[in-house]
């Protein structure tokens, strides 16, 4: 479980370094590409760590059932 919490985070910060990126080559008229990019990494982080309880708890669901 706490594997999963480790890839989640170094995903969030590798979006962040890509978005940063992105951002300060096609859109220089960004006040703060940082900003923007840590914005959109924890947003993927958390959609990632939604995505992964939801399937944990229909997965635990599943298997009491049987």
């Amino acid at each position: 479980m706490g594997l999963v919490f480790v890839f989640i985070i170094l995903a969030a910060g590798s979006t962040v370094l890509v978005v940063e990126e992105l951002v300060v080559t096609f859109a220089p008229s960004v006040d703060d590409p940082l900003l923007l990019a840590v914005l959109f990494g924890t947003t993927t982080a958390a959609w990632a760590l939604a995505v992964f309880w939801a399937s944990h708890i229909i997965a635990t669901k599943l298997r009491r059932g049987r």
